[in-house]
């Protein structure tokens, strides 16, 4: 929102020299002239693009800068005063080291909570779920998260870590009255009630939020957007604009300072600023509203009225430039309400067609598991066959081998047969040859028997015959 005149203003210099004019008119030429560069280009960078015109960042800190991407890495590219990176991983933020990211730049490893403490920092499978919330507290957001380690880490808060960092004068609020304080991580009100000393000199907020059903205890209530809102009300900041993420209970939220009550002005100073730049009935009007202070004549009718002109002129440019800028303002307005019409609808599509590429990525991982299920199921029958191949092989080299050795059993079983049979068949000539003596022996013993008989028969007889010459001499001797 753009500054209005204030009593403070008349006391400011001319117009044409003023530094806050030469840098609001500066950063709303920057917002028309981009530097060159593949910078984002999302909903969230094109409006925080268009609140730089009325909310010029000087000094910007940037809470879970993490590895530089996304779109609220968009004001890298505006060549900024002064930029504070912050972040619990030193490992991620390399990139911030590069030069030209802004006048003043400071690269700050620390993890940030309400007070200064002892908690877990947990790292899990998604980048974005790092942080003091355990993930799986996060699962209804990122139902595959899942924590990868955790460990202790020393919390401050940021008013105590920007203390340290920007100690310099050139980055005080003093020389850099507009910050931005960008809240890139969960839960963001931790950090915002340790930040009341940097709310002051803040002129917008940025802050992550997700919604989900927790009662107030629950640390995860702070990454809700409710209870950020109602803490950044108290600091006069208001709600400008809520970016959706990926996830539709899942995004960003704008907050910016709300433009001050113009002061009301004095009767001696109202009196003097306005009758020189009033109609032509105005004077007597004014007399009559503030007589203690007439209206001035002519720069040359008294010593005081050049003073009165002077303040004259100045709220009257200041009247034009206010008038110019609520203009662009309007116009500005307008358009982040076309470019948030059209990004929700874009983000309705996006959504329909993620849902389409969650799909197909699902059928697809489906049929990836089930080509991986089959190439292996190939894989072990192919093995498989290849060693059934190999033993069928080996079998059939040992059956030939023993097909081979069988056969030469064979043939030597054939050849110790037929040397046996003629072995038999020698003996079987012997046999029947000893068969035939044996019959001729049988026939000589029958021969040799009956001759033998015959003599046993003859010797008999001659016995009986020698006996009876015995008897026939004795006989005859005894005669």
């Amino acid at each position: 929102m753009a500054d209005r005149p204030t009593a403070d203003a008349l006391s400011a210099p001319p117009i044409e020299d003023s530094p806050t004019t030469r840098r609001r008119s500066e950063s709303r030429d920057a917002v028309f002239s981009l530097p060159p560069g593949d910078f984002p280009t999302g909903p969230l960078a094109s409006v925080l693009g268009a609140l730089r015109v009325p909310y010029p960042p000087h000094r910007v800190v940037h809470v879970g800068a993490g590895a530089g991407h996304g779109d609220v890495h968009v004001w890298k590219h505006w060549h900024v005063p002064c930029g504070v990176w912050i972040d619990a991983d030193a490992q991620r933020m390399a990139w911030a080291h590069l030069p030209a990211l802004a006048q003043q730049q400071h690269v700050v490893c620390a993890t940030l909570s309400q007070t200064a403490c002892e908690a877990s920092f947990y790292t899990a499978s998604i980048p974005e779920a790092d942080g003091l919330l355990p993930p799986q507290r996060l699962t209804p957001i990122w139902s595959h998260v899942r924590t990868k380690h955790s460990r202790t880490h020393s919390t401050q808060p940021l008013d105590a870590v920007l203390q340290q960092t920007l100690g310099a004068p050139e980055c005080s609020p003093a020389t850099l009255p507009s910050g931005w304080l960008l809240l890139d991580c969960l839960p963001a009100l931790d950090i915002l009630l340790g930040a009341g000393e940097t709310l002051r000199h803040t002129t917008l907020v940025c802050a992550r939020w997700c919604e989900v059903d927790v009662a107030e205890s629950d640390p995860l209530h702070g990454a809700r957007l409710a209870p950020v809102r109602a803490a950044l009300a108290e600091r006069g900041l208001v709600l400008a604009a809520i970016i959706p993420g990926a996830h539709p209970r899942m995004g960003h939220a704008v907050f910016v300072r709300a433009a001050p009550q113009p002061a009301a002005p004095s009767a001696a100073i109202a009196g003097q600023a306005t009758a020189p730049i009033a109609a032509p009935a105005a004077p007597a009007a004014a007399s009559s509203e503030s007589p203690a202070v007439p209206a001035s004549p002519a720069p040359s009718d008294t010593p005081s009225s050049p003073v009165p002109q002077d303040i004259a002129r100045r709220i009257e440019a200041l009247t034009r430039e206010n008038t110019a800028l609520l203009a662009q303002r309007a116009a500005l307005q307008k358009s982040l309400e076309e470019q948030t019409r059209l990004c929700t609808e874009e983000d309705t599509i996006v959504a329909g067609l993620r849902t389409q590429l969650e799909e197909a990525g699902a059928n697809r991982m489906r049929l990836v598991a089930e080509n991986a299920e089959l190439s292996q199921t190939h894989a072990q029958l192919a093995k498989r066959l290849e060693s059934q191949a190999q033993e069928a092989g080996r079998t059939q080299e040992s059956l030939s081998a023993k097909v081979a050795s069988l056969a030469a059993q064979r043939d030597e079983q054939t050849r110790l047969a037929q040397e046996y049979q003629n072995k038999m068949d020698a003996l079987q000539h012997q046999w029947e040859a000893c068969e035939e003596r044996h019959r001729q022996n049988q026939a000589q013993q029958q021969e040799s028997h009956l001759r033998q008989q015959q003599l046993q028969e003859e010797l008999l007889k001659a016995e009986a015959q020698i006996e009876l010459i015995k008897d026939l001499l004795l006989r005859d001797t005894g005669l």
